[in-house]
């Protein structure tokens, strides 16, 4: 399955990502829990599925578990370490085609966060609260 993680497009398969111990405490949180755990992560890490793609598979995993028809999301941080309250949050459902050719063009090096804007955020809804 493919998901937009900022400007990543990630391969997940969430059965080899989430152990079956972490699923079940993931069942029993709200989507908004599991947002604010994503959020603290970004906090810390800003650049996330850059320097981090393990811990960026499971943060999509996690959201994808809660939330089976998403399959994009963007976290936005003052481009610096922050609090947790400061990284906004948006969320889409995508088709497949733009997700086929969103990873076509990062399989080319060509994807950056300017084409992500322009194919995908740019014409999403409003931004979702941040819980």
């Amino acid at each position: 399955m493919l998901f937009l993680l900022n400007d990543m497009v990630l391969d997940l398969e969430p059965a080899k990502l989430v152990p079956p111990r972490m699923a079940g405490h993931l069942a029993r949180l709200s989507m908004g829990q599991v947002s604010t755990l994503v959020r603290e992560v970004f906090a810390h890490n800003p650049r996330l599925p850059a320097s981090h793609l393990t811990l960026a598979r499971r943060a999509a995993v996690m959201l994808v578990m809660k939330k089976p028809e998403l399959n994009a999301a963007l976290f936005l941080t003052p481009g610096r370490v922050c609090e947790p309250d400061d990284v906004s949050v948006r969320f889409a459902t995508l088709g497949a085609e733009v997700l086929f050719q969103l990873k076509h063009i990062q399989d080319q090096g060509r994807l950056t966060p300017g084409a992500v804007n322009a194919l995908v955020w740019s014409r999403a809804g409003p931004r979702s609260a941040a819980g």
